[in-house]
């Protein structure tokens, strides 16, 4: 599922994200992120007789070849980070390479795209000393992302413009601007946000001040500084207690026993009603199911499901509580629901 814009990417984040099953709807609470990474993607091209603004790119500048006009250097992923090893040899017509840190860890907000995310490796970017090159030695080190929406900055550590100096984390890298960015949401529950556009958050970071100065890297086409794109994958997170169940209907009364007779011995039977946070089936009949424990065969109560409101007979004295499957009787309909 893909969606343009980060505006519609809250409207997608508020709904179902379970893909193949029947879902609730995402809770607007921050979860522990269990999976992730972070791609930079940057195309190689410097062309000077380009008109300014278009045509030179940071991986363009520092691939080029041979000096005056090209640092004559290497970009190298390391570390953790995996992805292209881009030469002077490279192809250099625009070509895409990218590169992709490993590792996330952190917290995200699917309902507001909000949250920080640490990821590991490292991409270093090095030409030779002069005369054979420019002189550069930088690495973009163990980036964290910091989001707030349309919104963010990337922040990292490493080595800086010349070998003598070194930068950490305290001031970011680059702001990131969403608001173009594309969502797709997978069937493993993990989302990718791409289209993330860098521009030079603090001068003299990493990359030279000057020529790439504080908002630098949109102001070209294509991009200086290429783009950043993010998968992340989150816990579970509980969302909240739904409304209490309407009260069962009346039973009839007994009949009258036999009299001078022992009446028989009756059976106890246990009754659950609850109500979900939404409709399992779609339509307005009562439908009578079976439900079993998510991830097993064993039925655990019978009933019958009417909209939102599940009506059961339990097998035991136990009521249910968690995660279970409804299983239409006498067809092949199931659905996955949460049982408060």
């Amino acid at each position: 599922m893909t969606l343009p814009r980060t505006s519609r990417l809250r409207a997608l984040a508020l709904s179902a994200a379970v893909v193949g099953t029947a879902g609730f709807a995402t809770s607007a609470q921050a979860a522990d992120v269990t999976a992730g990474s972070l791609t930079w993607s940057a195309q190689n091209i410097f062309n000077s007789a380009s008109p300014a603004g278009t045509d030179r790119t940071w991986l363009g500048y520092i691939t080029r070849s041979p000096p005056p006009g090209g640092a004559n250097g290497t970009v190298t992923p390391s570390n953790g980070a995996t992805g292209d090893t881009v030469t002077p040899a490279s192809p250099r017509n625009g070509e895409t390479y990218s590169w992709t840190y490993g590792g996330g860890t952190g917290s995200y907000e699917p309902a507001t795209g909000t949250g920080a995310i640490n990821f590991t490796g490292t991409v270093t970017f090095s030409a030779p000393p002069f005369p054979a090159g420019h002189g550069i030695n930088i690495s973009v080190e163990n980036p964290k992302l910091v989001l707030d929406g349309d919104s963010g900055q990337l922040f990292a550590s490493g080595i800086s413009t010349n070998e003598a100096r070194s930068y950490d984390a305290s001031s970011p890298l680059f702001n990131l601007d969403l608001s173009g960015a594309e969502v797709k949401l997978h069937a493993n529950g993990s989302r990718t946000i791409s289209g993330i556009v860098p521009s030079i958050a603090t001068e003299n970071t990493a990359f030279p001040g000057g020529d790439y100065r504080v908002g630098a890297g949109p102001d070209r086409t294509p991009n200086t500084f290429g783009a950043f794109a993010f998968n992340v994958r989150t816990a579970p997170v509980a969302g909240p207690k739904g409304d209490k169940g309407d009260t069962g209907a009346k039973g009839d009364k007994g009949d009258t026993g036999v009299a001078g007779k022992n009446g028989k011995n009756g059976k106890t039977v246990y009754i659950q009603t609850s109500a979900l946070r939404s409709a399992p089936f779609k339509g307005k009949a009562a439908r009578k199911v079976r439900v079993t424990k998510s991830g097993s065969k064993k039925v655990v109560a019978s009933g019958t499901v009417k909209g939102r409101s599940l009506k059961v007979t339990l097998k035991g004295k136990k009521a249910l509580k968690g995660r279970y499957v409804l299983r239409v009787v006498g067809g092949k309909a199931t659905a996955t629901v949460r049982i408060p």
